[in-house]
């Protein structure tokens, strides 16, 4: 058996509560999530302590980072909803030569985005992030050549889930991409991303519970596909088979480059109808 490690900004979160059993589940036993440790308790009213966190699941809360990394053979940086907390979180492990996972967001900027893959590099450290969105069986099926554009839609706030978005429309577009217009109503936020050949993505964060869902335009055809499958489940057997081969199933420049598109989208709703580039 194998242990894996939490860091994380605070312990009381949807991906904490849950990635231990289904971590389990799908290695069958292989790795299991033994270790814990945070900076801060949840502000949220009603949330669990660390301490109450750690009883509930069985998961050892240390006093430090530095513990943590020496108990885990693998560690996982969590902080779903404060990507600002990652380089700080992240920066001791990346140092280890272990494999590390990252939770979406990775980075706030671009910048701190090279720095934490420099510092993997520079280690020797496997890391990788993603969105799990990208390990949706919907998304999986479509044919990446000849896509002319896509239009996702999809819902949350922008700092934490316009990832979910992004992720997919550079798995299937490319990297090559030049600029970011806003083109929201107030209302409900939207953009679009120009390539250098000219191609566009439309993205559209709608308000309230939506599923996640992509328009794919070819030149003979239209497609629409609907991530409502397991792509949670997917993303674990992925993370997994990380952990077992060191191999990350995602480049750092496509990371790299999601999180420059969402530094500019965000940089962009205080130029609307403007360009404004990566």
């Amino acid at each position: 058996m194998k242990t894996v490690g939490f860091i994380d900004y605070y312990l009381d979160e949807w991906h904490a509560n849950h990635y231990p059993e289904w971590i389990k589940q799908h290695s069958n036993g292989e790795f299991q999530v033994k270790y814990a440790y945070a900076v801060m308790d949840s502000q949220r009213n009603g949330a669990l302590t660390n301490k109450e966190w750690s009883d509930k699941y069985n998961i050892e809360l240390l006093d430090s980072i530095e513990e943590l990394i020496d108990k885990s053979d693998a560690i996982m940086i969590l902080s779903p909803d404060n990507c600002e907390m990652h380089y700080q979180l992240a920066e001791q492990a990346l140092k280890t030569g272990k494999c590390i996972y990252i939770d979406k967001t990775f980075a706030n900027d671009r910048i701190t985005a090279e720095k934490l893959f420099e510092i993997a590099r520079r280690c020797d450290s496997p890391c990788f992030s993603s969105s799990a969105l990208r390990f949706s069986s919907e998304y999986a099926k479509i044919e990446k050549n000849g896509i002319k554009s896509m239009i996702s839609i999809g819902g949350g706030k922008i700092d934490n889930y316009i990832v979910h978005q992004l992720e997919p429309i550079v798995m299937m577009m490319g990297t090559d991409i030049r600029k970011v217009m806003y083109v929201g109503d107030g209302e409900n936020d939207a953009f679009v991303i120009k390539f250098a050949d000219q191609r566009t993505a439309f993205v559209n964060m709608l308000k309230g519970k939506v599923d996640f869902c992509i328009h794919f335009d070819y030149s003979d055809r239209n497609i629409t596909a609907v991530a409502n499958d397991s792509y949670f489940e997917n993303f674990i057997d992925a993370l997994i088979e990380f952990f077992r081969t060191k191999t990350a199933p995602v480049s750092s420049l496509e990371t790299i480059t999601i999180m420059a598109v969402r530094e500019t989208c965000i940089k962009s709703m205080l130029k609307p109808g403007k360009w404004v580039e990566l």
